[in-house]
């Protein structure tokens, strides 16, 4: 009795079972080296690279949201600035936060959210 490979396991089957597979997987290898030499190309794979680049246009955005946001996170008082830095860009979480502030996690919890709100309404009404 012959036997396939399916990941790492081994299927044992028939021999005319075996036969299929082994024909259909050298089909396979031929077909890929077929379009190799051909340089045929697959629609999977030309929508695949269209998707990971980015266009000027969209560049351009991020880089005027990103323009926007810092202006906005440069608004808040340094005592708000300090803690969504430490927060998002340093990674602390809001126990370490607390712990840092002499404080509770509830109300490390409720300035973060004044403080986004306010980086909301700021962001809203620059565009």
């Amino acid at each position: 009795m012959k036997y396939i490979r399916i990941g790492s396991r081994k299927i044992y089957v028939s021999e005319e079972v075996y036969e299929t597979y082994r024909k259909s997987k050298r089909r396979e290898r031929y077909q890929i080296e077929k379009s190799i030499a051909h340089r045929d190309v697959s629609i999977d794979g030309m929508k695949r690279e269209l998707a990971s680049q980015i266009s000027v246009e969209e560049s351009y955005e991020h880089s005027e949201k990103m323009k926007q946001l810092w202006n906005a996170l440069y608004s808040l008082s340094s005592d708000e600035f300090d803690f969504i830095n430490l927060h998002f860009f340093e990674g602390y979480t809001l126990g370490e936060l607390a712990e840092m502030r002499h404080s509770s996690y509830i109300k490390c919890w409720r300035l973060r959210k004044r403080i986004l709100e306010k980086l909301r309404t700021i962001l809203s009404q620059s565009d």
